[in-house]
């Protein structure tokens, strides 16, 4: 039944015509983004607008996220275009996943990054000081003179 007609039935909603007597129509949803249009891998450099493909985001929102986030500096030619590399878009895939998909607020995910890099500083010291004991007891073990 057509819904501007006068006498619809009890089940059928009735749309009101607008003020122009168009129906609204209903949004459609972001086209997937073509393969073409997907950034090739292996380049040293990629545009922010890549970068905005390859996670579904707009480019204005890396944008803010560069002035919210340290980790993420790209560089920038002489025309002031971004170019970012393997780690900062390494950095954007992590606040994209931190913030967008397990919610996180700008502030939680900031501490979080910081919290990991503590934790990979203290690993790579421990690291280093076992290395470098090792390194002593083989000396010993060799007779070899410490040449320090």
């Amino acid at each position: 039944m057509d819904p501007q007609s006068p006498n619809p039935s009890p089940t059928e909603r009735v749309i009101p015509p607008t003020r122009l007597g168009v129906r609204a129509k209903p949004l459609a949803e972001a086209p997937e983004p073509d393969q073409a249009q997907m950034p090739k891998a292996g380049k040293l450099y990629y545009t922010i607008g890549e970068v905005g493909l390859l996670l579904g985001v707009k480019p204005t929102l890396i944008r803010f996220w560069e002035t919210e986030f340290p980790h993420i500096r790209p560089k920038t030619n002489k025309k002031g275009d971004r170019r970012y590399r393997q780690n900062d878009i390494q950095a954007v895939k992590l606040i994209h996943h931190l913030v967008k998909e397990k919610g996180y607020t700008l502030q939680g995910a900031r501490d979080y990054i910081n919290t990991k890099q503590q934790h990979t500083k203290l690993d790579v010291l421990n690291k280093l000081k076992e290395i470098r004991k090792f390194m002593q007891d083989l000396r010993e073990l060799l007779g070899t003179p410490a040449g320090d």
